[in-house]
C-alpha cells in the first residue's frame, strides 16, 4: 500500500502514555476478497498498547479514490461508500502488532485504488491519588493507506486541504469524541451520498426528522461551518 501519515500533533501531555496506530499492511486488498490489515498500537516510548485498553478502534474502507461514494459494500452496509468494522477483537502480540480481517469484501467489480484508514482512543487518568485527579480521554493520528484492487498504479486521494491549514487556527483539530483529524479520513466518510438523516435524534420534533436530508460531503459541510452566515446574506441556504 501507499501510505499517507497523518501529522496530527496528537497527546502533547507528557503525563499521557500517548496512542499511536500505524497501519502497516494490506493484505488480499483485490476485487472480491475480504482485506487482511497488519496494523501496530503503541505509546510513545515504543511500547505496545493492548486492545483491551483503548476504548474505542475501528477500521474504515472506502473506494475508489477518484470518486468516494459510489461503492456499496453490501446490503446490509448502510453507509454509502464505505463500511467501517470495529477491530477491537483483532489477534495481537505482546508489542501491539495486531491483523484484523474484513468481515466485508471489496466488490467484485471494483476497479482502481481503494483506501483505508484507522481511528482508535484510550483514557487515562493522571495526577492520581491528588485533588487534581482527572481522566482523560484522547485519540490517535489517523493513518489512511491506499492499495490497488485490480492491479493498476495506485492513485491516491488528491489532496484538498492538509492538516495544517486546518490547525494554523485550530491547533489540533479533533472531532467525533477525539477519534477523528485527518482531513484525508474525514472526506471517506463525508462523502456526496452522504447526508445527516442517520444521525437525527430520535427525540427531535416530527417535522426535524421530515426534513429533506442535509448534506454533509466535506466541501459543503466545511464551507458552510466556516461561512454560513455570508452564504445566507448573499442568496444562499444556511447550514
Amino acid at each position: 500500500p501507499t501510505d499517507t501519515p497523518a501529522t496530527y500533533p496528537q497527546n502533547p501531555d507528557p503525563q499521557l502514555s500517548g496512542l499511536n496506530v500505524k497501519l502497516t499492511k494490506i493484505e488480499n486488498g483485490t476485487a472480491g476478497n475480504a482485506p487482511v490489515v497488519s496494523f501496530t498500537v503503541t505509546d510513545n516510548t515504543g511500547n505496545g498498547v493492548a486492545l483491551s485498553q483503548l476504548g474505542f478502534i475501528q477500521i474504515t474502507m472506502a473506494g475508489p479514490t477518484t470518486d468516494y461514494g459510489t461503492t456499496s459494500f453490501g446490503s446490509d452496509v448502510t453507509t454509502p461508500g464505505y463500511v467501517t468494522e470495529s477491530a477491537a477483537k483483532a489477534p495481537c502480540d505482546a508489542s501491539g502488532n495486531c491483523k484484523y480481517t474484513f468481515t466485508h469484501a471489496i466488490p467484485a467489480a471494483a476497479t482502481g485504488t481503494f483506501a483505508m484508514a484507522i481511528e482508535a482512543r484510550r483514557s487515562e487518568t493522571v495526577l492520581a491519588g491528588t485533588t487534581d485527579q482527572q481522566t482523560v480521554e484522547y485519540g490517535a493520528a489517523n493513518p489512511v493507506s491506499y492499495f490497488s484492487v485490480d492491479g493498476s498504479t495506485v492513485a491516491p486521494r488528491r489532496t484538498v486541504v492538509t492538516e495544517s491549514n486546518c490547525n494554523g487556527c485550530h491547533v489540533a483539530l479533533s472531532l467525533h469524541g477525539t477519534l477523528r483529524n485527518n482531513p484525508e479520513y474525514c472526506v471517506m466518510c463525508h462523502n456526496p451520498s452522504n447526508t445527516d438523516i442517520s444521525m437525527r435524534p430520535s427525540a427531535k420534533v416530527a417535522a426535524d426528522k421530515a426534513a429533506p436530508p442535509q448534506g454533509i460531503n466535506f466541501a459543503l459541510m466545511v464551507h458552510r461551518i466556516h461561512d454560513g452566515v455570508n452564504v445566507t446574506k448573499n442568496g444562499g441556504k444556511p447550514y
